[in-house]
């Protein structure tokens, strides 16, 4: 019996070490061949296998990269990663969150994220940490502008948990460093200002660090009036809630997989558009109208608004219409549609992804006849080198 048992083991023992090959080899070959582009699981862009260096393996960049590359590329890891983060959401429900209700006005550090009165935020940096990154896209934006005397700048910046200490009310001053570094005329800066709490409460997700459909509206009307649109601007037909529920990337970064929020938008009746993404023709950016209608699978603003493409450009037909072209980070999503409907063709490019160079910039300028440049972000973007309009 006791032989029997061994054996028994031992085949048991064998048939997991082959299931966990085969699964390493299934996603190693998935990662290097057929590697899928989004990670929707945390909205973002998912780890692509590196390619292989020297260099990279004596330094151990190339040992991570395909790590992180195997985490998001082998099957089965996003349905793994959510079991994980529901049973430690749950544990920390119960041990932790509780005690938020004990510090109201103060952060309570959780997991290296704040909450803050029922809200997942971020304690800001100074000023000062951030300014070298900060000054290296401002360097590279004013190179721009300086290549392109014949093109209209514009800035706008947008306030986030990231510009305001709420427990004591003081701002980082990001803005007032680019409205004073930035070579923008005066006339075309504006900001989206966090001056409280409850600002951020009104214009934000719990979960997320973006906008939600107050927040991305009363943006949409600055850029209106500070691109000098003409016209009214847009107005919502309703506001919808789509009876779908969704964490952000905040929560799913902590492991807070049962934290949910409703999802709600406003539901706009956009002209007639053709939609190229990264240079192939689309349906549509983003899913609004499929969301809400009622259809769709997993909800997310990444999925509801357009994902992170290198290259978006909407065109109305309206050749009457001026084109404008927009440098921004994740935050122009939500309002891209809406400024795209009072322009001819409407260009957004994000950096981060592929960096652009001076001279692709220029040809941007040059091939859809750019008359605005926007440059649009967060923190997240102006203090993010990947930003920047290279060499």
């Amino acid at each position: 019996m006791k032989l029997r048992g061994n054996k028994l083991t031992a085949a048991v023992k064998l048939c997991f070490a082959a299931a966990v090959i085969l699964a390493l080899s299934t996603g190693f070959v998935r990662a290097v061949f057929f590697p899928k582009d989004v990670n929707e699981y945390e909205s973002r862009m998912a780890n692509q296998f590196p390619a292989f260096t020297a260099g990279g393996f004596a330094d151990s960049s190339f040992q991570n990269g395909a790590e992180d590359a195997l985490s998001d590329q082998l099957p089965l890891s996003t349905y793994l990663k959510k079991a994980y983060n529901l049973l430690s959401y749950k544990y920390q429900e119960l041990c932790s969150i509780p005690i938020t209700s004990r510090h109201e006005g103060k952060y309570f550090h959780i997991k290296e994220k704040e909450i803050y009165n029922g809200m997942l935020a971020v304690k800001p940096e100074a000023l000062e940490s951030a300014l070298p990154r900060i000054e290296y896209v401002v360097n590279s934006f004013n190179r721009a502008v300086d290549n392109n005397p014949d093109t209209e700048f514009y800035l706008y910046y947008v306030e986030c948990d990231t510009d305001i200490n709420f427990e004591t009310g003081e701002k980082v001053g990001v803005y007032e460093y680019l409205k004073g570094a930035l070579d923008v005329p005066e006339r075309n800066s504006a900001c989206f200002a966090l001056d409280s709490f409850e600002d951020f409460k009104d214009s934000f997700y719990e979960t997320d660090h973006h906008w939600n459909l107050h927040g991305s509206y009363a943006g949409y009307k600055q850029l209106h009036a500070l691109l000098r649109c003409g016209g009214e601007a847009m107005t919502p037909e309703e506001e919808v809630d789509t009876g779908k529920f969704w964490h952000g990337t905040r929560a799913t970064d902590i492991g807070f997989e049962g934290w949910d929020e409703p999802f709600c938008a406003y539901r706009f009746a956009f002209p007639r558009m053709q939609v190229m993404l990264n240079g192939a023709q689309a349906a549509d950016y983003g899913m609004q109208d499929l969301f809400l209608s009622g259809g769709g699978g997993k909800i997310s603003y990444m999925n509801f608004y357009g994902n992170n493409f290198n290259e978006v450009v909407i065109d109305t037909g309206n050749e009457s219409g001026e084109n404008l072209l927009i440098v921004g980070d994740s935050f122009s999503h939500a309002v891209l549609k809406l400024l795209a409907s009072h322009f001819h063709r409407t260009v957004l490019i994000d950096g981060r992804n592929s960096p652009v160079t001076q001279d692709e910039f220029t040809e941007y300028l040059e091939k859809f006849d750019i008359d605005k440049v926007l440059f649009m972000g967060t923190l997240l973007g102006f203090g993010d080198e990947q930003f920047a309009i290279s060499e």
